[in-house]
């Protein structure tokens, strides 16, 4: 198994470009981690609504072979912690969390400690011989959050190992 790393923005209205995963070979296979779609920007927050708002992204594993299991883990963020993470914009702060399933799973995707869980993926062909396990990454602003107007971001760790 070696581990990599990579990061993935979190934010409101405008995020830093996703920095691409490092590539290291494996003792089987050669592949790269791929953060491309895997930041999530969740647009306007209006906290009056008394819906949460949610986003999507996606971690991806690129290999040269078939079968090859990969693990996401990701850390807590800017905020120290995984319940609730934590977006900042200077000195104001808004709360969210990151889930593994669909935000109402309440699984809270983080690196298996505090009650948090990673997620596995297998890499499978997708054709001009590069084989993709994917994981899905749904963020969660829970409603009414008291929120100071601003561009909030947060930089989530990725650890991936195969």
């Amino acid at each position: 198994m070696h581990p990599h790393s990579a990061w993935l923005a979190i934010g409101l209205i405008a995020c830093a470009a996703m920095l691409p995963g490092a590539a290291r070979a494996a003792s089987s296979a050669s592949c790269s981690v791929d953060t491309s779609s895997a930041q999530i920007a969740f647009g306007t927050y209006d906290p009056l609504s008394a819906t949460p708002l949610d986003g999507i992204g996606t971690l991806r594993i690129r290999c040269d072979k078939n079968n090859v299991g990969a693990t996401f883990a990701l850390d807590r963020g800017g905020s120290g912690s995984f319940l609730p993470r934590s977006m900042s914009s200077g000195a104001n702060t808004l709360p969210y969390n990151l889930y593994k399933g669909s935000p109402n799973s309440g699984l809270v995707f983080g690196d298996g400690s505090g009650g948090t869980q990673t997620a596995s993926a297998v890499t499978a062909p997708v054709g001009g011989g590069d084989f993709v396990g994917e994981v899905q990454v749904f963020g969660r602003i829970q409603a009414g959050e008291n929120a100071a107007y601003g561009s909030y971001s947060d930089t989530i760790h990725v650890d991936v190992t195969f």
